[in-house]
């Protein structure tokens, strides 16, 4: 077996609040669970694991500040029984969380799938959540899709699960169609690059079945484009294409913001703040050298 190229910048990345494993397994399988704030992660997880597992938040306010990996051991559930290690279905925040800057979202769930790569953990699939009853893909949906795509790379989508969720809000109909909408427009780079698309239906069977779709598959080592840049070319966060995607979207809402500062419409104090996290995720000429040289 190939032996994993160690993370340079692992110290230098990781903060002492960052969330990390304590006993990384090479059998683990790790599945990360991604969306949009409000789109219904927690929801899943808790119809997944049991109510209460983990917080669910308003629908405007993000109770999910921090990536939060629940370990289920293969005795756990009869589909888990063929499975050769733990799975680890990780809680991650989305990039217009409630209170914590887009930038540092990046950084907390890069720095985590970095880690848990570098530790041997095995990454099973991506299982990526959109709130159905969302009547247009704008704002900060569609910034956390364009992100979460540069985070795991075209060449990894066969991993992937685009889930549909919160079906019954809208009559059938209503959300039939605008899943067509997706799978023609805002999914269709991911679905022919080989992601395939489930309805999360908001119970239990509909969420394994959903789950099911990766733990099916024969597994192999997946790697996503987040995780080979910052473990195999050991860039820095600034200088992957996630980081990247974000900062045109920061750059189109900071272009947004100053227009209606003409009108009051804005403050000064949301345009600093946007500003802020650009500089944030911005590479200068210096970090490129410092980089090189393997610096920070």
């Amino acid at each position: 077996m190939t032996s994993k190229p160690k993370w340079k910048r692992r110290e230098k990345m990781l903060t002492k609040s960052d969330v990390v494993m304590p006993d990384p397994q090479p059998t683990d399988i790790v599945v990360p669970i991604m969306g949009a704030t409000g789109a219904g992660k927690s929801m899943f997880i808790n119809k997944l694991l049991g109510e209460g597992t983990v917080p669910v938040g308003h629908r405007l306010v993000s109770c999910t500040e921090q990536l939060k990996p629940i370990i289920v051991k293969p005795g756990d559930h009869p589909s888990l029984r063929g499975l050769s290690g733990r799975l680890v279905i990780v809680d991650t925040p989305g990039f217009d969380d409630t209170y914590v800057e887009d930038a540092e979202i990046l950084r907390r769930i890069s720095v985590w799938l970095a880690a848990s790569y570098s530790d041997s953990m095995k990454l099973g699939g991506v299982i990526f959540l959109h709130e159905i009853s969302q009547v247009r893909m704008l704002g900060t949906a569609l910034t956390n899709t364009n992100v979460f795509r540069k985070l795991c790379g075209d060449s990894n989508m066969s991993s992937v699960i685009l889930a549909t969720s919160k079906w019954e809000i809208k009559e059938w109909n209503v959300c039939e169609n605008r899943e067509a909408e997706l799978k023609k427009t805002f999914w269709s780079g991911m679905l022919d690059a080989g992601a395939r698309k489930a309805r999360f239906l908001n119970n239990k069977d509909s969420a394994w079945e959903i789950l099911n779709l990766i733990i099916m598959r024969q597994l192999r080592q997946n790697i996503l484009q987040i995780q080979e840049e910052l473990v195999i070319k050991q860039k820095i966060i600034p200088d992957t294409e996630a980081a990247r995607s974000l900062r045109i979207s920061l750059e189109q809402a900071l272009e947004m913001h100053r227009k209606a500062a003409a009108d009051g419409k804005t403050t000064q104090e949301q345009i600093d703040a946007i500003c802020r996290e650009i500089s944030q995720l911005k590479v200068t000429f210096r970090r490129r050298i410092l980089a090189a040289f393997g610096g920070v």
